[in-house]
């Protein structure tokens, strides 16, 4: 075998909530861009990334401005710069809190478009999946399921992840929910 055949596998740290969370998400994901063939759409990372710009533009016409004119010429510039900069914050903490509200992944595949998210609260060995899915057939009405779990089922004693098992939940989910469509 070559190198690059030779991938080393490490357990997962199973008192991680976070780490366990982003597994299970990241193979999720894989499930629908890959073994589905989901077109993943990158819209809501985008727009955060634009107000993250907008913000880090504001802080460097800051500096470039109090560099061009020492401090006590630009002190009204820097105060309008410092409080946009918070502006930009608090859009960007109100956007992530109230409209992504935990989903990594929006997908299309030809009439089909998929919202998927997740939860775990902290210190809490509960995994909750939600997925809603739109076609164009049910008038844009999305088809919602959900998967609830604890991550045992899907991380063993020593910390490895389960992916066969999982995935099989992930299918039998994503079948019900197909199946919910045509009724």
């Amino acid at each position: 075998m070559s190198d690059a055949e030779m991938i080393e596998i490490k357990p997962l740290d199973k008192w991680d909530g976070s780490a366990i969370k982003n597994r299970l998400d990241d193979a999720v994901k894989f499930f629908f861009t890959h073994t589905n063939q989901y077109k993943e759409n990158f819209i809501l990372i985008d727009i955060r990334l634009g107000i993250s710009l907008m913000a880090v533009g504001v802080a460097v016409f800051a500096l470039i401005w109090d560099y061009m004119n020492p401090f006590p010429t630009s002190r009204p510039i820097l105060l309008i710069c410092v409080c946009a900069y918070f502006v930009f914050m608090a859009i960007l903490t109100i956007y992530t809190t109230m409209i992504e509200k935990g989903i990594f992944l929006k997908a299309k595949h030809g009439n089909k478009s998929i919202t998927v998210s997740s939860y775990m609260k902290r210190f809490d060995d509960q995994y909750q999946l939600l997925v809603e899915l739109k076609t164009n057939k049910n008038g844009g009405q999305p088809n919602e399921s959900k998967l609830e779990d604890t991550i045992g089922k899907w991380i063993d004693e020593e910390g490895y992840f389960l992916e066969r098992k999982f995935e099989d939940d992930l299918k039998r989910l994503y079948s019900r929910m197909l199946n919910k469509k045509i009724n």
